[in-house]
Formats: C-alpha cells, structure tokens, sequence
C-alpha cells in the first residue's frame, strides 16, 4: 500500500466528516432553540386534541330504510357512540344545507373502521366538523375554500326547505338530549338485544333495566315474546332510556333471567 493512497485515503474521510458536519448544522433552527428531532417533530393530531373522532372503534351502520337525509343519518350514527349533533345554525347556518341533503349511495349497510369514518362519509370533502368533549356534542362547518361555492341565497333556500317539510319538528325528539330517540335496524341473524344495546349509552341504566324498557316498545320484533330471539329483518325503536319507565336493578335482573330460562327451555324441547 503506498503512501499516496493512505493520504488520499485520509483525505477522503475527512471530507465526508467535514460535509457531514456541515449538514447537521444546516438542520438547527436559527437561534439554537430546537435540535434537529424537535425541528422535524410532528404536530399534535386533531384526534388528541378532542377535534376528530377516531379512536372510537368500528361502526357497524345499518340505517333504517326509512331514514335517507343526512341529518337524520349523522343523529343514528353519532347516537351509536354517546354523540349529539349541535344544532348551532346561528354560527354556522350552512347546516341547514348538509342536513338538507340524502344519504350518498351505498353508505348505509356497511361496517366502518371508525365513526369518524361514518361522518366523514356523509358530510363530503367541504364540510369539517368539531367536538364538544365535555357536553359530546358536534357541530358541522363549511371549510374555508369551499365558502365561496356557497352564498346566502343557497342557505335561506335550504332553511325554507327545512321548515316547510316540518323537519325540524319531526327531528326535535331525535336531536333533544333530554329525549333521543332512533331506529335500529334492520336486525342481522346473530343480533342480540344486550348486544344491540351494548353499543349505546344507557343514561345511568343497568343492561338488564334497559333490556325490559325497549323489549316492552318493541314486542312484535321478538319470536315468541322472547328478548332472547330477536326478529331477524325487524327495527327497534330506542329512547328516551328512562330511569323512571325501567323497574329497579334487581327486578330487571330476575325479569331478563326468567326470559332466559324460558329460551333455554324451548330450545331443550326441540
């Protein structure tokens, strides 16, 4: 090995050491105040701020059949995770243009990996929308860039709609925390009533007082009068979960045993 290829050698690595170097300070942020990490870390995601919905699970959306406006589908889907709509027209009176409007086709029947899924789906790329945490209410907006598509004769005209097919009445039990009320169904082969009810928010109920308040609204869609044999193709009503129409934790219990033990009965007999 001779001596000019170790210089040249040496010369070579201290050139890389030296461009090296160079890069690494071309990444500081002027002043010395972040490093090369905290220059290039990622902004905090809108699903940890409590803006988005995302991390809630998957949606197994079955609209009733007699549901097709996009109000009445976000109400079903956002009552599925303990949501409501906010009804703030005031500061966003282009809602009255999103509810207005029917359900995109083959929306409905389908599992979605997130409720954020679900709206995303219904509200298309102009709208956005924004989480209450502490009341789990949600507002729906127009973003910025596609305001300028929408103008004020748009909206007036699809508030008179709103009005004029008595919408709002006819929404008001549905939008009401006090009173919500939604359709589920139709029912699959396999669905259960603690299964179906396992998926909403039950108002300070038991499993089991539930289970007796909405089989007692909706008996013809149990075989036999059973809870336990649920009526594949029907739709429950569900709401509002009173605490003062259910009978107290203990009689539920022996009320949805007894159910049980007459299933179990009928299916040894056969």
């Amino acid at each position: 090995m001779s001596v000019q290829f170790i210089k040249d050698s040496v010369t070579t690595m201290w050139r890389f050491l030296f461009l090296g170097l160079v890069f690494l300070s071309s990444v500081v942020v002027a002043g010395g105040s972040r490093t090369l990490n905290e220059g290039f870390r990622p902004k905090e995601s809108a699903c940890a701020k409590g803006k988005l919905i995302c991390a809630d699970g998957n949606v197994d959306l079955r609209l009733p059949t007699d549901q097709h406006s996009v109000i009445q589908a976000l109400v079903f889907a956002l009552n599925l995770k303990g949501y409501l709509v906010d009804l703030d027209f005031e500061q966003h009176p282009e809602q009255y243009v999103l509810f207005s409007l029917n359900v995109p086709e083959n929306f409905n029947n389908r599992r979605y990996s997130s409720l954020d899924k679900v709206l995303q789906a219904l509200i298309g790329q102009a709208f956005q929308y924004r989480v209450n945490p502490v009341t789990r209410e949600v507002v729906f907006f127009l973003k910025k860039r596609y305001q300028d598509y929408l103008n004020e004769k748009d909206i007036e005209r699809a508030k008179k709609a709103w009005e004029s097919k008595k919408q709002l009445g006819a929404y008001k039990n549905l939008l009401s925390r006090e009173a919500t009320v939604f359709g589920y169904g139709p029912i699959k082969k396999g669905e259960t009533l603690g299964g179906v009810l396992g998926k909403i928010p039950l108002n300070g109920l038991s499993i089991e007082q539930a289970m007796v308040q909405v089989f007692k609204a909706n008996t013809p869609s149990f075989i036999g009068g059973n809870m336990n044999q649920l009526r594949v193709g029907s739709t429950l009503t569900i709401g509002p979960l009173d605490m003062g129409a259910s009978p107290d934790r203990n009689q539920a219990k022996k009320i949805v045993l007894a159910h049980y033990q007459r299933w179990i009965e009928a299916r040894v007999e056969k």
